[in-house]
């Protein structure tokens, strides 16, 4: 299991996960919302490593992102950061890939919906074009992610 420390206070709701799988267009693994209510934000207590990359914190999502001190770290906010760069082609409808974890090296740990059961990768930015993102199939799935650390 992965222990975090310095969870957001805010919880998140099933209502802010139905939100924001309308506006993403996509449906988020169980798994993933249990942990998101669980871990929303969080900092992993002991370094938390997916290949070479190093886990540094959980993605968050808040209800007002302008109005808490965590906005930047919603993944909304990352999402619109990098915009292009998360939709493998102009015409994809919605978000192709999902972040929910900052890495080293300007990389980020996100859902992939390639396919129904959306895989966990790396994305990373050096590389990455628009509509081309540029990124490491790492799991089948959040919940395999999650076995991991168990």
């Amino acid at each position: 299991m992965i222990h975090c420390k310095s969870v957001i206070e805010e919880k998140v709701t099933d209502e802010l996960i139905a939100a924001r799988e309308k506006r993403w267009k996509k449906t988020l693994p169980h798994a993933f919302q249990a942990f998101l209510k669980e871990n929303n934000g969080g900092i992993p207590a002991e370094k938390t490593e997916v290949g070479q990359w190093v886990i540094e914190r959980f993605l968050c999502m808040v209800s007002n992102l302008s109005e808490s001190a965590e906005g930047y770290w919603d993944i909304d906010a990352v999402l619109t950061k990098y915009d292009e760069f998360m939709v493998f082609d102009e015409d994809s409808v919605g978000y192709d890939l999902i972040p929910f974890a900052q890495l080293n090296h300007d990389s980020l740990l996100c859902l992939c919906y390639e396919t129904e059961e959306p895989s966990v990768v790396v994305w990373q930015l050096e590389g990455s074009q628009e509509f081309r993102p540029k990124y490491t199939k790492c799991y089948d799935s959040f919940s395999a992610f999650l076995a991991t650390y168990y």
